[in-house]
């Protein structure tokens, strides 16, 4: 996985790409479809003079989170997700405060739809840390990196081997081990798994790592709240609220959009008042369209978490 080391100010969302010095801005980084990287951005704390933004500032952050992507609609899917459990900050007396991004999968299929036949795209990145709590309390947006496409046929390493292939393979004698960047391994797969290895049961060498497509079909149980029975991070990653239509309280319907990174939830909070003046509020909960709230079905927090 090749590094790519840039230096950006982070003393606002809207972030600009320097050189070295923080003296000059430069263009943000150039990636390759198909070609997995490791993105390390290096955070200044102004646009100009290098000053290294301050580490304690980032102390409180246990998790973070980075994408790309051409608009701004969380109701599309991303064009590049990073390996998001693999984010680390590292810092160090010479440089400045350092997050390490890895992405493994540069080739997604909304990425090579959207590529095409053309030369290059530009997406803009989103990074963001989230507190203990779950709350997102570091963001950085950073436009213009450069997706370039390959002039070569990409690599077809790609494996189209199904789960219940690699159970035959496993109950044939066959171990495998699966990988998020083909350098640390593991027995039990995950939806962010992108390569495996296979050996002959025993103290034999592994194979290569053979790159396969992450797992599509498990299902998140997750409630309105990021909980999850499959995924435990989702325990410091709640759902956040995203747009609400109405003041809380108001006598009437409120509808409230819930974001996490797998799925939106839309809240619908009816207040009524009754002839004593005590007021009434039932809480539903319904997976969907924020656009559609109105003409979704709600049901009541009870029936939740679902899978989606």
């Amino acid at each position: 996985m090749q590094d790519v080391i840039f230096y950006v100010s982070a003393s606002q969302p809207l972030g600009t790409v320097q050189d070295k010095d923080g003296a000059e801005p430069v263009n943000p980084p150039v990636l390759v479809r198909g070609v997995p990287v490791r993105l390390c951005a290096r955070l200044f704390s102004s646009a100009d003079g290098g000053t290294a933004y301050p580490a304690a500032s980032l102390s409180d952050i246990v998790s973070w989170t980075f994408v790309m992507d051409v608009d701004f609609n969380p109701e599309t899917t991303y064009k590049v997700i990073a390996d998001n459990d693999s984010i680390e900050l590292v810092t160090s007396q010479s440089n400045p405060p350092e997050v390490r991004i890895p992405i493994s999968d540069m080739d997604s299929p909304e990425l090579a739809a959207m590529l095409g036949t053309a030369e290059s795209i530009c997406l803009t990145g989103e990074l963001v840390g989230y507190n203990a709590e779950g709350y997102a309390v570091f963001v950085l947006q950073v436009k213009g990196f450069t997706i370039r496409n390959r002039i070569m046929t990409l690599d077809t390493a790609t494996s189209s081997i199904s789960s219940a292939d690699i159970a035959a393979l496993i109950s044939a004698g066959i171990e495998v081990q699966y990988s998020t960047n083909a350098e640390e391994w593991h027995y039990i797969r995950t939806s962010s798994d992108c390569f495996m290895r296979l050996r002959v049961e025993g103290p034999t060498a592994w194979s290569g790592a053979i790159k396969i497509q992450k797992e599509t079909t498990m299902p998140n149980k997750v409630d309105v709240w990021g909980h999850s029975e499959l995924e435990r991070d989702y325990m410091v990653m709640p759902a956040l609220p995203f747009e609400t239509d109405a003041e809380q309280g108001d006598i009437g319907v409120t509808y409230t959009r819930y974001l996490n990174r797998d799925v939106t939830c839309v809240h619908r909070t009816t207040t009524t008042e009754e002839n004593n003046g005590r007021q009434t509020i039932k809480n539903e909960v319904c997976y969907g369209a924020w656009a559609n709230r109105q003409n979704l079905v709600y049901e009541s927090p009870e029936n939740f978490p679902k899978v989606v």
